[in-house]
């Protein structure tokens, strides 16, 4: 049995887009962070790569499609967060301002360790801040992703 990769253009990928939001939101639900950090940078890495897909379609012309990533902050968070990890820092240009934060929303229990802390259960937000101005939820900020690349590629 043989596993084909069927990525044969840039729709391909935003299918994949959609699959790794999936993923995303069974691993926030079944609160598992390995999961969710995962299926985020594989998502990161997938919607800055659709450039290269852009780039060597011959399809019709797209315009400077660097240009458009540069002035889209939640692809360039992408470009950013999927360069970071592959190459330890960015050199080549300024990178944008991405970090991926938690939130408790509620508190359901708190109660004493055997440490003498306090383990505090409840439930957590996931929040994608851009610039330390702009926030998203994880799920909203893949969600916009996903419609800027198909507003794009139309």
């Amino acid at each position: 049995m043989e596993l084909e990769l069927n990525y044969i253009d840039e729709n391909s990928l935003l299918k994949k887009l959609n699959r790794e939001r999936g993923r995303a939101k069974k691993s926030i639900e079944s609160n598992s962070l390995e999961d969710l950090a995962d299926s985020f940078y594989n998502f990161s890495v997938t919607a800055y790569h659709i450039t290269d897909w852009v780039k060597a379609s011959s399809v019709k012309d797209r315009g400077d499609v660097n240009l458009f990533v540069k002035e889209n902050a939640e692809i360039s968070a992408c470009r950013d967060i999927a360069n970071t990890t592959k190459h330890f820092k960015i050199t080549r240009y300024e990178p944008r301002d991405v970090s991926v934060v938690s939130t408790i929303e509620s508190i359901s229990e708190a109660r004493y360790s055997s440490s003498g802390m306090i383990d505090i259960y409840g439930s957590i937000s996931w929040q994608v801040v851009l610039d330390d101005k702009e926030s998203y939820g994880i799920l909203e900020f893949m969600d916009k992703v996903i419609e800027t690349w198909k507003s794009y590629l139309a």
